[in-house]
């Protein structure tokens, strides 16, 4: 049997937390550009380096307010 997809897995651990559905969306939207912005890698197949490139990019954009969500999503990949 095939596993569930990433993005599937990211809003099964939403649900289960009971996070409202504008954090569950934000999570999920930020899982997609950290995957995206790796070339559509596997967040298991990276470490730490890919996280502080992706980290620091959004700043260069004058995006800075995004920054306090971001390191809440690395527990969904690298769960412990």
């Amino acid at each position: 049997m095939r596993q569930p997809r990433l993005i599937d897995r990211v809003r099964a651990v939403d649900g289960v937390c009971h996070l409202s559905l504008r954090t569950e969306q934000a999570y999920s939207n930020w899982s997609k550009r950290f995957i995206l912005f790796h070339g559509k890698r596997h967040p298991e197949e990276m470490g730490v380096d890919e996280i502080r490139r992706f980290l620091s990019h959004p700043a260069s954009f004058g995006l800075e307010r995004f920054f306090s969500h971001l390191p809440s999503l690395i527990p969904y990949f690298y769960p412990s």
